[in-house]
């Protein structure tokens, strides 16, 4: 069963941080990988080197954002992955609290970006090598809560 994503700039900035960006082409062509346009070209090549959108991404445009309900409660960006999320009905990959909550409110499906880390990885996504390279890059990159960061480093091949 094939199953698309739309991946927040967290995800796909810590994917890179630790080496694993191009570990992201594990996912078949039938697996979508997307991310808002302005995510990709204001939140993640500014600061990357990087010149163009990999093969295994699609970079879409998002002109409408959702009315969320509570003003501030998510930034612009958040509201474009959130409305990619909602338009293919894809999982929405993030580890922004507030973004999760909002998805699930609105019925839209969420992974928490370290579960996401962690498939891939059992999933051979990314191989032993690279996630042992990596892991501690990873987890200097972004905030885990010790259960989680706990997870993160038991996780073993199947």
């Amino acid at each position: 069963m094939s199953m698309s994503f739309v991946l927040d700039n967290v995800i796909l900035s810590s994917f890179y941080s630790a080496g694993w960006f191009d570990s992201l082409a594990f996912y078949s062509p039938e697996d979508k990988l997307r991310v808002p346009e302005r995510i990709w070209t204001a939140e993640f090549l500014p600061d990357r080197d990087v010149d163009s959108a990999p093969e295994w991404l699609t970079v879409q445009s998002v002109t409408e954002l959702p009315e969320t309900g509570v003003p501030g409660a998510l930034s612009e960006a958040d509201k474009t992955c959130l409305a990619l999320a909602e338009r293919h009905s894809d999982v929405l990959v993030t580890n922004d609290k507030k973004l999760v909550e909002t998805a699930k409110a609105r019925d839209v499906a969420t992974k928490w970006g370290t579960r996401f880390v962690i498939e891939t990885f059992e999933q051979c996504g990314i191989s032993q090598t690279a996630f042992d390279a990596g892991v501690e890059a990873y987890r200097d990159d972004i905030y885990l809560p010790n259960v989680v960061a706990e997870k993160l480093m038991q996780a073993e091949k199947p």
